[in-house]
């Protein structure tokens, strides 16, 4: 026990759940004990439980005055800072906590996921193979490799890391399903199944094989054996929200919307703030016509995620289409510079700026998509409909059409572009 009964109590109410109960009392210790860190640690870590973060934030700069020199306080504060998706400010403070306690695999950890959320892979490289370097056994860094390799598009280096992690721990379900995972990604699909099934036999209750056959079923488009393995999880763990979400894209592919808002609402009533669950709740709402409800979807997605990029261009997408042009050139501009590769991010966010009043900038992006890639649908009617509505290009706006029109698959921007080009 410490000497300091508010702070007892406020440990024995945190360990008992009662979260408020909690925050009561170690604000009253802080108020005894003005100089006690620990105190203040604990309230910032349930305010960031609450995702009170302002306040956890404040709480924290606080403590720094009282003690700069606290890892647990720095290393704290990074991690509420990644939760508002303040990621250079997160990894300064994680290096503070780092020169403190050199040999802390979690920071080390957490410091590679600030780098790899602001796509700093090299980096976020360095960090984990120093956090295996202090703790070959833990199955986790390798786990974190492999998925930095992968946003790199290193899909054999990433399968690489998984083999070095097995070697340590052998027997680790979470690095098995992730190597099935990285072979799926692969098109190896033989060799995921196997990694899977092998999984299932070795671990029975186990829901991770069975979610990876349910993601294998969905690259054959084998609906109805990802249903059955993804309700064989839900079998092992109930509350796995993940697993309801994916049952709700499936039937969301399906079109059948009615079971689509059953699953999507199981998730979010497990995990509110779920900008996937948010982002399938919203779709099936508009897929129904209901777009204000899907509207109030998308923008609580953009709340929960403001750092997703599908989030904010499903967002902007909406205000696109119903022509409130500058709230959807801000939430476009967003995605874009969250994924500046993204193709169709950029065609939207070029078709919203030209619509919006800027068609010098909107036909610039236009044509820089088509640069690197001639057989973008969206880009090439977005583009033949600026230069029409600019009188003297037409030869050039008839080129893009006929590009258009060649494609193998342009969805329904062909048809559309079949319109354009009636006299």
């Amino acid at each position: 026990m410490s000497t300091n009964p508010s702070y007892d109590q406020g440990l024995v109410k945190m360990r008992a759940g009662d979260v408020d109960g909690a925050i009561e009392s170690f604000t009253r210790a802080i108020r005894q004990v003005p100089r006690d860190v620990y105190a203040y640690n604990k309230l910032a870590f349930l305010y960031k439980e609450k995702r009170l973060f302002r306040k956890a934030i404040r709480v924290l700069e606080t403590a720094l005055k009282v003690r700069k020199d606290d890892f647990h306080t720095h290393y704290i504060l990074g991690n509420t800072l990644l939760d508002q998706a303040r990621y250079a400010e997160a990894a300064e403070a994680f290096k503070q906590s780092l020169s403190l306690n050199p040999k802390d695999v979690y920071a080390w950890n957490s410091l590679a996921l600030a780098h790899k959320l602001v796509k700093q892979y090299d980096r976020a490289i360095q960090c984990l193979e120093k956090a295996i370097e202090l703790d070959p056994a833990d199955a986790y860094n390798y786990n974190s490799l492999a998925v930095v390799h992968f946003c790199r598009g290193d899909l054999e280096q990433g399968a690489h890391a998984l083999e070095r992690g097995l070697k340590h721990t052998p027997d680790n379900a979470f690095l098995a399903y992730t190597q099935g995972e990285a072979y799926l990604r692969m098109g190896q699909l033989a060799r995921s199944a196997e990694c899977f099934s092998r999984l299932i036999e070795r671990a029975p209750q186990s829901k991770l094989g069975h979610i990876g056959l349910g993601h294998l079923a969905i690259a054959k488009a084998a609906w109805k054996s990802a249903l059955a393995h993804f309700l064989r999880a839900l079998e092992l763990d109930p509350k796995d929200w993940e697993v309801l979400t994916f049952m709700g894209e499936i039937y969301l592919d399906m079109r059948d919307f009615e079971q689509a808002d059953v699953y999507f609402s199981r998730a979010l009533d497990l995990n509110p703030r779920s900008s996937r669950g948010l982002l399938g709740k919203g779709e099936t709402l508009e897929s129904q016509g209901l777009v204000l409800k899907a509207w109030q979807c998308y923008q609580q997605a953009v709340r929960a995620a403001p750092a997703s990029a599908e989030s904010r261009f499903t967002l902007g997408r909406l205000y696109l289409e119903q022509r409130i042009f500058s709230k959807a050139v801000q939430e476009l501009r967003a995605a874009h510079h969250l994924d500046a590769s993204n193709d169709t991010f950029a065609s939207h966010l070029g078709w919203a700026l030209v619509d919006g009043g800027w068609p010098a900038d909107g036909e610039r992006l236009l044509r820089q998509v088509l640069a690197k890639n001639s057989s973008h649908a969206c880009s090439l009617y977005q583009l033949a409909r600026t230069l029409l509505a600019n009188g003297n290009r037409r030869d050039e706006a008839a080129g893009c059409l006929r590009a258009l029109a060649g494609l193998k698959d342009g969805g329904d921007w062909k048809r559309k572009g079949r319109e354009l080009m009636k006299p």
